[in-house]
């Protein structure tokens, strides 16, 4: 979630055991990867654009980086609420409608710490690759004791964030560990979010639609209580909205389309139809290329450069969701878990 970081992607755990036991084709199960490999481009762009949009906006307005990231971020999921405004209360119970409401809120904290660690100058393609820590987070959310590859990606994550930290562009105590602490916000939100997603959509399979509508709504009240605490009033946040709105150029106005349209909206919507049909093991390898994604257009659309310490750090957390996930097998791991 991807402000990755609502949408946040849903729970691989929803997904088929396989294709064929659904008696889907291949080539629609092929579609349908597609569709995911498409939900994880938009949720890699998040990072980059945010970030572009936030320091646009401070450059044009002389708002602090904290003002420009709460306006931006409630400009973000005003324009995702009204695409699904229509469908808001469709709900077929007010427990579906419940649920929606849940996932959602933690959706709304998990986007406003991704907005103000990138308005802070976090580097896009870190916060990317901190985000994906999330599927650890699920991990150890479920019940029982946590298996050993669980812990074994736990102590990868921890050596890649530190890495990240320590090592990376603005390492050696230039490093910004306040940014990083609002970063980490992310997996904790969004992999919380999952669990509680994916018993609402095993529940309410056919609420999809007014669950995205009501996960947009919560996302966007929780985005304008931030702006209001960032703008000390509802006086000040109304002035900084008219402000930001008197300044909108097309670069904001695209930034604004894109999040809010298609990386929210519709990918909120997309990603958990595409659940349905594919196998979690394939979708969770595709989701797990978000970082890689967010890196190459953090690259181009930001000129972000790597030091060696980001290579290192964001390998670690891949490699550590790779081994979470069962995508890389280790064969001792694998046996201490059936003892």
């Amino acid at each position: 979630p991807a402000l990755a970081d609502v949408a946040a992607p849903a729970p691989a755990e929803v997904a088929p055991a396989d294709a064929a036991s659904t008696g889907i084709d291949a080539d629609s199960e092929l579609l349908w990867k597609g569709a995911i490999l498409f939900t994880t481009i938009s949720w890699g762009t998040n990072f980059a654009v945010t970030s572009f949009a936030c320091n646009d906006l401070a450059a044009s307005t002389g708002f602090s980086a904290e003002t420009a990231a709460a306006v931006f971020v409630a400009g973000r999921f005003a324009v995702a609420t009204l695409a699904t405004l229509p469908w808001l209360f469709a709900s077929s119970s007010k427990r579906a409608a419940l649920e929606g409401a849940k996932v959602g809120g933690l959706y709304a904290v998990g986007y406003v710490m991704q907005a103000a660690a990138l308005a802070r100058g976090f580097p896009a393609a870190n916060a990317a690759f901190v985000c994906s820590l999330q599927c650890v987070v699920v991990a150890l959310m479920a019940p029982g004791r946590p298996a050993a590859r669980t812990m074994v990606g736990i102590a990868l994550a921890i050596g890649g964030v530190a890495c990240l930290e320590l090592l990376g562009n603005g390492g050696g105590g230039g490093a910004d560990s306040l940014g990083l602490l609002l970063a980490l916000g992310q997996p904790l939100c969004f992999g919380a979010s999952y669990v509680w997603l994916e018993k609402a959509v095993d529940e309410h399979p056919d609420d999809l639609l007014s669950m995205t509508a009501l996960q947009c709504l919560m996302v966007l009240g929780s985005a304008t209580l931030a702006l209001v605490a960032a703008a000390g009033g509802v006086d000040g946040a109304l002035a900084d909205a008219r402000v930001g709105l008197e300044h909108l150029d097309a670069p904001l106005v695209a930034s604004l389309a894109w999040t809010g349209l298609v990386s929210t909206a519709f990918t909120i919507w997309l990603c958990a139809e595409a659940f349905k049909r594919v196998s979690s093991v394939d979708a969770s390898l595709i989701i797990t290329s978000e970082p890689l994604w967010a890196a190459v257009v953090a690259a181009a659309l930001l000129g972000e450069r790597f030091a060696a310490g980001d290579v290192v750090g964001g390998g670690l957390i891949l490699l550590a969701v790779a081994v979470n996930d069962d995508l890389i097998r280790v064969p001792a791991l694998e046996t201490s878990d059936l003892e």
